[in-house]
């Protein structure tokens, strides 16, 4: 305003000009002001982004050119893999084998970082060994389209992913074309028929968002029994009921075992009560296979396997007496 009053005293301006740059001078502001506000805000959604772009960096997978699997049987063999994250010089998997038949039952256990969950999505085509085979029918899996595969395994795991829809469109994400009776079916086989009666809209209940308007056994055994409607010739179960209390876990825990007989399945478990009647275990330990057997081979054996259930059965028991 100093300046201004000096130069219309001058004449080099008019009264005009000086309160249409006063007017002008906030509105030029407001944008840095709001930048500065909101500073917190564009903090926080900084990693979100660095996120996204290293989705949108990764590897597209370019297989429409590659066969299809075709019906598969359940044949899975995983000779020495060896595996290592992009960016790390961690080895994660150190030359792991595993080897099933139609029809078994493997139990995979450890401690937390062994190589687990890695090895399961190696199984499904997430990433690719550096070292060692992936054998599927005697097929390599990577030499076929992995979607074909995919579709053709259950997976249920620790985190139940449910789209913020009816429990019906839920479900039927297993298998679209699925009619009214195999649906019941399946909902049946994972103990979901009391809480879909219970509930007003029944197949029509809007779950909210991740499922939040039903218990975490709610969700499991809503994942449970989009498996169960599938049929699949493969079974994973990651880690799919150490989140539940004791109660819903055992009942979870039935519908599974209704559900293994006649399919490959693979199961990774905290709990090693859980796998206890698996056709063999493995112990996984920093990224190897340290001990391999049944149940009762492995607590024979007097080693991890064995410290690791009686640590277990041990908390177990002081749950009871508590």
């Amino acid at each position: 305003m100093l300046i201004g009053g000096f130069s219309i005293w001058k004449g080099n301006l008019t009264i005009g000009t000086l309160i249409a740059c006063l007017n002008f001078i906030p509105i030029m502001f407001l944008p840095v002001r709001s930048l500065a506000e909101n500073a917190l805000t564009i903090q926080q959604a900084i990693p979100a982004l660095q996120r996204i772009y290293e989705y949108f960096d990764l590897p597209e997978e370019h297989e429409e050119h590659l066969p299809s699997f075709g019906v598969i049987e359940g044949n899975i063999n995983l000779d020495n893999i060896w595996f290592t994250y992009p960016g790390s010089d961690k080895k994660i998997l150190k030359g792991v084998s595993l080897s099933m038949e139609q029809g078994n039952h493997i139990g995979i256990v450890g401690t937390s970082g062994g190589g687990k969950s890695t090895l399961i999505q190696i199984l499904l085509g997430l990433y690719e060994p550096e070292k060692g085979s992936v054998l599927i029918d005697g097929k390599n899996l990577f030499d076929y389209n992995r979607n074909s595969f995919r579709q053709q395994v259950g997976v249920v795991s620790q985190e139940t992913f449910l789209l913020n829809s009816t429990l019906r469109n839920n479900l039927l994400y297993g298998k679209k074309d699925a009619t009214q009776e195999e649906l019941d079916r399946a909902v049946e086989a994972a103990g979901l028929t009391q809480l879909i009666q219970s509930l007003e809209d029944k197949y029509e209940t809007v779950v909210g968002e991740r499922g939040l308007k039903l218990s975490g056994g709610q969700r499991q055994r809503v994942a449970l029994a989009r498996a169960i409607l599938r049929q699949p010739p493969v079974l994973i179960f990651d880690e799919a009921t150490s989140s539940l209390d004791g109660e819903t876990e055992e009942k979870v825990q039935e519908a599974l075992e209704q559900l293994i007989p006649g399919r490959t399945t693979i199961t990774i478990a905290h709990r090693l009560i859980t796998v206890r009647n698996a056709d063999k275990i493995l112990l996984l330990d920093q990224g190897m296979v340290a001990e391999e057997g049944t149940h009762e081979e492995l607590l024979a054996l007097r080693g991890q396997y064995y410290e690791l259930y009686k640590a277990q059965y041990s908390e177990l028991e002081k749950e009871m007496i508590g």
